[in-house]
């Protein structure tokens, strides 16, 4: 009985060291500052994984009858992507469901597992089924109500997020010094990743609506 017990003490310890070995990749290690992490992931990527983060595609184009399109999903994001747009035309459901085969797929399925950002538009409150549709930009700022503005993006937030979305596309300045380009325009990104309420970002935002 001692000598199994000995032996299964020898054995846990050998596991046990086994498994504190396996250092993760410093660009998975949360504890490193983004700086790090970056560096490390750069230097591991080659041409191809980096040309493919410049890359945006519609999520539409992975999905067949309604299900994961896996020929598709593999010859395209093979190397992984930078962004995909979210499927806006379908319901809530079916919008998380691909969203989650997408970053399901990258993650299990290439090299490095770089997660895709997806994004959406915002405007004037989150575009896709089912969402809340505010007034344009325009007459939100003619609002001078910073707190109201306040709510309608955290609203936008929300909505966005509940739907696996991490960057919308809102709001728009037109950056044109020309008249004759009239219709030259600046999407400002921003990032919705876990946005609690009362966050200052999004009354960073609405100053710009000013």
């Amino acid at each position: 009985m001692n000598r199994q017990f000995f032996l299964l003490v020898i054995l846990v310890s050998i596991i046990q060291y086994s498994c504190s070995q396996k250092k993760i990749p410093d660009y998975k290690d949360c504890s490193l500052s983004a700086e790090k992490r970056a560096d490390d992931l750069i230097s591991r990527m080659n041409l191809d994984e980096k040309v493919a983060q410049t890359l945006c595609l519609s999520a539409d184009m992975f999905v067949k009858n309604g299900e994961p399109d896996s020929v598709m999903l593999s010859r395209v994001l093979k190397n992984g992507i930078g962004q995909i747009r979210d499927c806006w035309s379908t319901g809530e459901e079916n919008t998380v469901k691909i969203n989650n085969w997408i970053q399901k797929f990258v993650s299990e399925n290439t090299r490095l597992g770089i997660p895709v950002i997806i994004h959406g538009e915002g405007l004037h409150g989150f575009v896709g089924d089912h969402a809340t549709s505010f007034p344009q930009a325009i007459a939100l700022s003619g609002t001078w109500n910073l707190d109201l503005i306040d709510k309608v993006y955290s609203i936008a937030a929300n909505e966005a997020r509940s739907r696996g979305i991490q960057q919308l596309l809102s709001p728009v300045l037109d950056v044109a010094r020309d008249p004759r380009w009239g219709s030259n325009c600046f999407h400002l990104y921003w990032m919705l990743q876990g946005i609690p309420d009362g966050d200052d970002f999004p009354k960073h935002l609405a100053k710009i609506h000013t």
